[in-house]
């Protein structure tokens, strides 16, 4: 039956629409929006639509269904979801103002769904209290098994957990707990420790890499853009296109044919790459070259550390020169002779000023660090 609420007396009177014979095990009500209007009750075996003067229904395999969602606007596709996580797509055939018939095609299998929200071209998040959520795509045509459902990303829950225990499984004095979670058809043993978790986002292959850095377009940009990746022999530059895609481009002031001890960001929109034969300032702008440094005849570099504003690299034979950036220009302010090679070097700002540093520390390999 139907009521409508009398506002005037608050009471409730009989509605327009009364279906006497129904599916008893009929739990789940879905409403029609206009043009179209009325309702759909979905029971165990039969799926019936009550209008006005219209009713229709549809024979189903026993089952139990939980959750459904709309998929057009006007009301004429639900995606319905049993406990078992299989997917059916409800269709309402119509001629705009009245429904003339109902369908229903099976699709696939999910995650027991607790919600379904259809977001847009065929993508659906399938949300679950029982088991993992997952977000969905819906293909024109089936795979080898019959399945429509292709599965996008899933998202871990643990809950509802019935059991657990503490184990040390790798007998390292660590305790890790194993929960039974999930209900059904998504349970599952699951094993939770201490640590961080990644999620990689891209994959791009490329071996033999010695360093990365990522490089930002000028000093107002919130966002990196350049990603520079050395090798043994060359340097590639990495750029990310319109649509925030990778793909190799050339920097012109990069020296590309040697490997990059050191790359950064400076002041002034300026860009700093430091390889075994030269130091090269280059501008943000032009991404052409407008000042180099190059270590005396005999001698290579072979580290480098620098802040916004200064650089640190090490030579051969314990030489370590102090240079100063500015606006288009490197400036050496500084050289000395140290008792023996230089094993590491770091010129980080630690004080108030974070473009300027006023220590450095220098590693050597005679196991002593000088500041």
């Amino acid at each position: 039956k139907t009521y409508e609420v009398v506002l005037k007396d608050k009471d409730l009177s009989e509605g327009p629409c009364s279906q006497p014979n129904l599916d008893p095990g009929a739990c789940m009500l879905v409403p029609v929006p206009a043009p179209l209007g009325g309702v759909l009750v979905i029971g165990e075996r039969t799926i019936v639509y009550i209008h006005t003067h219209t009713q229709l229904a549809i024979p189903m395999r026993q089952t139990v269904t939980r959750a459904f969602g709309r998929v057009d606007k006007d009301g004429s596709r639900y995606l319905l979801s049993d406990y078992l996580g299989n997917l059916q797509m409800l269709a309402l055939t119509h001629d705009k103002d009245k429904v003339q018939g109902l369908k229903l095609e099976p699709l696939g299998e999910t995650s027991s769904a607790s919600t379904i929200s259809y977001l847009d071209n065929r993508v659906v998040f399938i949300g679950s209290t029982s088991g993992d959520s997952q977000l969905i795509k819906l293909n024109p045509h089936p795979d080898p098994r019959g399945s429509y459902v292709e599965v996008l990303d899933s998202f871990t829950n643990l809950g509802p957990i019935v059991d657990l225990a503490v184990v040390d499984l790798e007998r390292q004095g660590q305790g890790q707990v194993v929960t039974c979670s999930g209900v059904l058809k998504d349970g599952s043993l699951r094993i939770v420790r201490n640590g961080i978790g990644i999620n990689e986002q891209a994959t791009v292959e490329l071996a033999g890499i010695k360093g990365m850095w990522s490089l930002r377009p000028s000093s107002q940009d919130i966002y990196d853009k350049f990603l520079i990746v050395t090798f043994t022999s060359e340097t590639r530059v990495l750029a990310m296109n319109p649509d925030d895609e990778l793909e190799e481009m050339e920097i012109a002031g990069f020296l590309e044919a040697e490997q990059t001890l050191y790359c950064g960001n400076t002041l002034h929109d300026q860009l700093l790459q430091v390889t075994s034969h030269s130091v090269r300032l280059v501008s943000a702008q032009s991404l052409e070259m407008v000042q180099q440094w190059q270590p005396p005849p005999g001698l290579q570099i072979n580290l480098a550390s620098a802040s916004a504003s200064q650089l640190l690299i090490a030579l051969g034979e314990g030489n370590l020169v102090y240079l100063e950036i500015g606006s288009g220009c490197l400036k050496e302010v500084k050289r000395i002779k140290l008792p023996a090679e230089v094993s590491c070097l770091n010129i980080n700002p630690i004080g108030p000023d974070p473009d300027c540093a006023s220590l450095a520390a220098v590693g050597l390999w005679t196991m002593k660090v000088q500041v």
